[in-house]
């Protein structure tokens, strides 16, 4: 036999048929459902987690926009409030918080990229590198962190050949 986890079975009927076809909620997108009709015969019951899930939801990205907007100012603290938030993201399991968790690295890699630009306009190569190494390892796929890090590196390799040469 087969063991499902919970995420295999319809939340409304708790059939475990529609494994792989299962519909999410399109608004808290945690619950799964394998009909419309089921979907429907269940909201009664699932609206309330599924408002409350959106409340969470509005509530951590406000938190994330507070802490990005502080991190700019330079919070060592709403850095690290950032960072901790980034590590929860990679390991989070149900897709509401895959929502929260997906704006709170993209946030983090947008600030800690665009901070590398502003020491890389500062000459501030070993500080630019930092942050554009920082961002590259949240999403390697971030073009512009990944080209400020080159940039960075770059700089860094060249200043150090002009004080060898």
């Amino acid at each position: 036999p087969i063991e499902m986890s919970a995420k295999d079975v319809c939340d409304g009927c708790g059939d475990g048929e529609g494994q792989g076809n299962l519909t999410k909620c399109g608004k808290c997108l945690d619950a799964r459902y394998c009909s419309k009709g089921c979907q429907k015969t269940h909201w009664a019951r699932h609206k309330i987690i599924c408002y409350k899930i959106q409340g969470n939801q509005q509530f951590k990205l406000r938190s994330f926009q507070a802490a990005a907007a502080l991190y700019q100012k330079g919070s060592v603290a709403a850095r690290s409030y950032l960072e901790k938030e980034a590590t929860c993201a990679k390991a989070a399991t149900c897709a509401s918080a895959q929502v929260c968790c997906d704006a709170v690295l993209k946030t983090l890699v947008h600030l800690l990229s665009n901070k590398a630009q502003c020491f890389i306009h500062l000459q501030m190569w070993d500080d630019a590198m930092k942050e554009a190494r920082s961002a590259v390892e949240i999403d390697p796929s971030h073009a512009k962190s990944q080209e400020r890090l080159t940039k960075a590196q770059y700089e860094v390799f060249m200043a150090r050949e002009l004080r060898g040469g």
